[in-house]
């Protein structure tokens, strides 16, 4: 089955949100660049520079340099109109 790339991209967040995030009062903390979010997820680093800042203008991700903190999976997978 052919997933999407906010759908494999998602996936690479919430897996490493689990994995090696810290967890805080807001949410899963970890270190990524979109670099290594792009290849983990086999998208272009532009694809997921553009996905990121959809999910941060939708409050599920705020991210820092080097850093994602995952504030809401569910919101991952909410379409930007």
């Amino acid at each position: 089955m052919a997933h999407t790339a906010r759908q494999r991209l998602a996936h690479v967040v919430i897996c490493l949100a689990e994995a090696i995030g810290k967890r805080g009062l807001d949410g899963f903390e970890f270190d990524a660049t979109n670099e290594e979010l792009a290849g983990a997820a086999n998208v272009t680093p532009f694809t997921a520079s553009r996905i990121l800042r959809e999910w941060q203008n939708n409050c599920a991700v705020v991210k820092r340099r080097g850093k994602i903190l995952l504030r809401s999976p569910e919101r991952l997978f909410l379409h930007s109109v």
